[in-house]
């Protein structure tokens, strides 16, 4: 899937940096691959979430785009706003941009940043229609489960995609 080049970035220089190149995408340090040597080391406690969640990071070639699980002692000052199961919370992380290959680590921007917090009632029943919906009007960062009522949640942008409104409820446009 991936190939494996060992590139010189200058003819002064004995750095020799380990690149892959994707065969989807033909980028370097792409994503996928880092996503796939993660996959082992978390889990929602939900096959068919994690499912989600691994195919979701097996399409994203690029650097934003990316869903995951976010564990939710990673959220903090979560307010209640909606009885319709949505909560505004600080993400401490915020979202992943690119892997750092340097540093093996990844590159994430808006860090402590607010966020949209919606409750996913069933997530094995209509989820992934849901979740369709969900993402064609608003930046969907990934999900999270509140470990006391076991709720999952889908961690979204505060702001509509259509409109750039903060999440109240959901709308139609």
């Amino acid at each position: 899937m991936y190939q494996r080049k060992k590139l010189s970035w200058s003819s002064d220089s004995s750095d020799i940096y380990d690149l892959s190149r994707c065969e989807e995408c033909g980028g370097y340090y792409c994503n996928v691959m880092y996503f796939q040597k993660d996959f082992k080391s978390w889990t929602s406690g939900n096959n068919d979430i994690d499912k989600f969640i691994k195919n979701a990071q097996l399409s994203s070639h690029s650097g934003n785009k990316a869903l995951e699980w976010i564990p939710y002692d990673k959220l903090h000052n979560i307010k209640y706003i909606e009885k319709i199961g949505v909560f505004k919370a600080n993400w401490i992380d915020g979202y992943i941009n690119n892997w750092d290959n340097i540093n093996q680590n990844w590159v994430r921007y808006g860090k402590n940043m607010v966020i949209t917090l919606k409750c996913l009632s069933n997530p094995k029943i209509g989820a992934s229609n849901f979740i369709n919906k969900i993402e064609t009007d608003y930046k969907f960062y990934g999900i999270t489960q509140d470990p006391q009522t076991k709720d999952y949640m889908m961690v979204l942008n505060d702001k509509c995609k259509k409109c750039n409104n903060l999440i109240i409820a959901q709308k139609k446009h």
